[in-house]
């Protein structure tokens, strides 16, 4: 018989914790229901207002040239081979351009969405196996609620939640599988992990790949089935995927160019790029940026503070896998200058796991701190959402006194019943979070659809588009075209705007995109049109013809 006072671990029974396993009580599946019921919303609502972002631009247009171009292998960007990244989440994108029958910031992001829900699933359905429901409810929320996926990352048409949630099921599926010493199954399954994840996102996929199966047998110390037949058994899985790609590539193009340009990619935010005084000083100030990155649960780290926390997490060895699979990867992106949050965001569930065991396991000053800076963050919020029809920049939004009053009464009612059922306070915190979400949604994207620059950019590279359909378009070589600029150009178009030529070269009654600093001397250049551009400066270019 075991205790509800006992978070149940399948392989044994861990001390005690203060955490009652009532997920069944009408209390707790309430809070979950409509926890779920306001998820799609949250996530969805204006999704596609807001101009891409280059990267998002560069992912949407490498698949967009594959479609035009009807060369689905070798990835093409302004009609050069794009060797950066493999082909695969391309393929997701059109996968999706064609399901919902549109090409645009809406139908682009969605796959991010979906992905999101994957992940978050996954980390439910391994959590779970070790905790019991609302421990791996919570956990999963955790990852969808942290600030930078929720309030961007999951917003963006961008590679990187997916390549986590790969990530982090190749790391489970390692461990699992470990555990029911099916060696065959965990390496073929890891390499077939790690060839979707190399397809998706190239060299990094070794790290984490090489890395965590070390630690593992490390760890084990079962050095010997690194060498045993089960392991080439996943390399030759891993070897027929990504060589049978690369096999068809070379019917194309060469590989020459493509694995020094995967490496130069791969490095190109380390020390190698940069000089040691930056990395260095990147040692010291990488923890406390992710911290703000992530927030609000990064606050979890205070747990770590207690005298007793890692010989707490050392008895539970899943969690102690986490902590080893996060510790043997992380210096990598430690150590690197230019490292973007969303690179990290395989990360979360491997340490917030063993943060959030330490918080139901607590009863001291962490935990006190804890709830206090959840309470405090909460009252704060709820004098912003207050205010929202007051304030000068609030957009005019339909029905925007019903949104406010649902929001400030779903909020505030989460805030009184988080003082009132201790128990649940960490539910009651992810629908005040998910409140924050649609305020979002709400009063934000719109002001911001109307103040961001990327608004008017996406405006006229449509208008220049829809100008030259029926005309030749090229970007003078060297000139540097945004890739936003260039996926609304294009999309509007429906051609592939190329590269192309120098003075000599320069056709009649064709126009061309140039830098207005490098206009040449020699030609006279007759302007047609003038679009604006985010980052570059001067911040437009210049659309005309030679004569």
């Amino acid at each position: 018989m075991i205790s509800s006072t006992n978070i149940l671990i399948k392989e044994k029974i861990i001390p005690p914790t203060r955490l009652k396993d009532n997920s069944n009580s009408w209390r707790v599946r309430g809070i979950y229901a409509l926890i779920l019921l306001l998820l799609p919303p949250a996530l969805l609502i204006n999704l596609g207002i807001i101009a891409f972002i280059d990267d998002e631009g560069i992912r949407s247009l490498v698949a967009l040239e594959m479609k035009l171009s009807g060369n689905y292998i070798t990835p093409t960007l302004l009609g050069q081979f794009y060797y950066n990244k493999p082909p695969l989440y391309n393929w997701i994108l059109l996968a999706f351009f064609e399901l919902t029958g549109v090409i645009n910031e809406w139908s682009a992001r969605i796959p991010t969405v979906v992905f999101l829900l994957a992940y978050a699933s996954t980390i439910f359905y391994f959590y779970k196996k070790h905790f019991d429901t609302k421990f791996a409810f919570i956990m999963a929320f955790i990852i969808i609620t942290c600030g930078r996926i929720f309030f961007y990352d999951s917003m963006l048409g961008l590679i990187d939640i997916c390549y986590s949630w790969v990530i982090f099921s190749m790391m489970m599926v390692i461990y699992h599988r470990y555990q029911k010493k099916q060696f065959t199954r965990l390496f073929v399954f890891a390499y077939l992990l790690g060839a979707i994840a190399f397809l998706l996102k190239g060299l990094p996929t070794f790290v984490f790949l090489g890395l965590t199966l070390l630690a593992l047998f490390v760890w084990k110390k079962e050095y010997a089935r690194l060498w045993s037949l089960d392991h080439f058994k996943g390399m030759f899985v891993f070897l027929v995927i990504v060589g049978g790609y690369y096999a068809v590539y070379l019917q194309f193009n060469s590989l020459e160019d493509l694995f020094p340009k995967m490496v130069k990619q791969s490095t190109r935010r380390t020390f190698v790029e940069y000089s040691w005084i930056p990395t260095i000083k990147n040692l010291f100030t990488f923890h406390f940026e992710q911290v703000y990155h992530f927030l609000p649960w990064s606050a979890l780290v205070l747990y770590i503070f207690q005298k007793d926390a890692l010989s707490k997490i050392l008895k539970n060895e899943f969690l102690t896998f986490c902590v080893l699979a996060f510790a043997v990867n992380i210096p990598l992106y430690w150590s690197s200058v230019e490292v973007y949050p969303r690179y990290l965001l395989m990360f979360p569930p491997l340490i917030y796991g063993p943060l959030l065991f330490l918080h139901f396991e607590n009863q001291s000053w962490n935990r006190k701190v804890f709830n206090w800076l959840m309470a405090t963050a909460m009252i704060l919020t709820l004098g912003l959402i207050a205010y929202i029809p007051f304030f000068e920049k609030t957009p005019a939004v339909d029905f925007i006194y019903l949104k406010w009053m649902f929001l400030f009464g779903l909020m505030s009612t989460a805030a009184f019943f988080f003082f009132k059922w201790k128990a649940e306070r960490l539910l009651l915190f992810i629908v005040f979070l998910l409140g924050i979400r649609l305020a979002f949604n709400w009063f934000v994207l719109p002001e911001r659809l109307i103040s961001d620059k990327g608004s008017e950019m996406r405006s006229l590279s449509i208008q220049l588009g829809e100008m030259t359909k029926e005309k030749d378009l090229y970007a003078v070589r060297g000139v540097e075209v945004e890739k936003a600029n260039a996926f609304y150009i294009t999309n509007a178009r429906q051609k592939i705007i190329s590269s192309k030529g120098k003075e000599a070269t320069f056709q009649k009654n064709v126009s061309y995109i140039i830098d207005p600093q490098h206009l040449p001397d020699s030609l006279e250049f007759y302007q047609e049109f003038k679009f604006i551009c985010r980052h570059n400066e001067p911040y437009y270019r210049l659309v005309g013809q030679f004569k």
